[in-house]
Order: C-alpha cells, then sequence, then structure tokens
C-alpha cells in the first residue's frame, strides 16, 4: 500500500460521491473550504485539481485496467469491505488486496507521469 495515493484516494471517493449526489453546494461556497471549516477532513484537504487528477485516473484505469478500476470503486467509492468486494467482484478476498496494491501503483504512476507532462510543456 502506499500511504500517500490511499489518503488521495479516500478523499477522492468523498469528493466523488459529493459531486454525484450534487452535494457540491453552490458556486459562491467552494466544498473543500466547507470541508476544511468543518473539520471534518482530518486535517487533510483535496484540492479540486487533485481531485480531478485522481479521477483522470480512475477514468483511464477503467479503460486500461479495468479490474482495478472495479476493486477501486468498491473499495473507496462504495467502502465495501474486502469479503463484500470480493464477492461483488468475482475474486477471492486474498486477491482483492492484490489489485489494491496494484491499483495504488497505477495512481501513483499515472500521476507521475502527468505531472512530467506538465514539467516538460514548461521547459
Amino acid at each position: 500500500m502506499i500511504d500517500w495515493v490511499n489518503e488521495k484516494l479516500i478523499l477522492w471517493a468523498d469528493w466523488a460521491r459529493r459531486r454525484d449526489d450534487g452535494g457540491l453546494g453552490y458556486a459562491k461556497d467552494s466544498p473543500t473550504c466547507r470541508l476544511a471549516a468543518s473539520g471534518t477532513s482530518g486535517g487533510i484537504v483535496l484540492a479540486e485539481s487533485d481531485a480531478l487528477e485522481i479521477d483522470s485516473a480512475m477514468v483511464f484505469l477503467a479503460q486500461e485496467r479495468p479490474e482495478l478500476h472495479r476493486v477501486g470503486m468498491e473499495w473507496y467509492y462504495h467502502g465495501s469491505p474486502a469479503m463484500v468486494a470480493a464477492k461483488r467482484i468475482g475474486c477471492h478476498r486474498d486477491t482483492v488486496y492484490s489489485r489494491l496494491d496494484a491499483l495504488h501503483i497505477a495512481v501513483a504512476k499515472h500521476l507521475q507521469e502527468r505531472c512530467s507532462v506538465k514539467v516538460r510543456a514548461n521547459a
């Protein structure tokens, strides 16, 4: 498990659930600021741009590595425990953990590649 990727995926899932249920609020009030002010973020706030970066990684994985996308959606977005996720996905519980590790690596790689593209574009 890559801790910083895990934290970003947890925060992304919260952001994505609020986005999907229309809970992002009014334009005058940033959801990030509301979350930070409410104290529910645990001191770690995922900026909208960070959420979009993780979202882009998840969209990429949905096409390129659907098994990783599916486990990420079950684990982070739906909050399914390993046994429930395994049953829904149709694999063994240990496979869920293996795929979560692979998901973390894939997301970290995706973010690193996007960052290097930005650096090259600015050079």
